[in-house]
């Protein structure tokens, strides 16, 4: 499957973006487009963690995801927490090319760090895995910091 991103950059922010699934098989297509702010320094510090709540929908194969750009050489540790378990993953796209930093399946919580080898956008993505009737909150939480 092609990857397509949106990326609006602005002084140091980067939109947020949610990538459509193509509607096949049942597969709902959905599409966001928000923002946030780092610090002045472009940089997270040791005690800013920034934190996005978004709405999972309750459809099996829907899935979310927020893209950011990392500066290479900074450490990077996220936490994400779900009401269900969910398939996570952290990937990257160099050229047409999509590398995974981290996968789970069925998890609930999931937290770790990574260094960025390259200024790079990495994306955090949340699949559903099963149909749940019902909406529910996902939160992320994400800081980088400079070595």
């Amino acid at each position: 499957m092609s990857s397509h991103f949106i990326y609006k950059t602005f002084k140091n922010s980067v939109a947020l973006t949610r990538r459509p699934l193509a509607v096949r098989s049942g597969l709902i297509a959905v599409a966001f487009i928000g923002g946030f702010a780092l610090s002045p320094s472009g940089v997270a510090s040791d005690e800013e963690w920034t934190k996005e709540t978004f709405t999972m929908v309750g459809v099996k194969n829907y899935f979310w995801e927020i893209c950011r750009e990392f500066t290479a050489g900074d450490v990077v540790s996220y936490r994400s927490n779900s009401a269900y378990p969910i398939d996570f993953n952290i990937h990257y796209h160099p050229g047409k090319e999509t590398k995974f930093k981290l996968k789970k399946e069925g998890v609930s919580e999931v937290s770790g760090s990574f260094t960025p080898a390259d200024n790079q956008h990495y994306c955090f993505t949340w699949t559903s895995t099963e149909e749940r009737g019902e909406n529910w909150l996902i939160t992320l939480e994400y800081q980088a910091v400079s070595n």
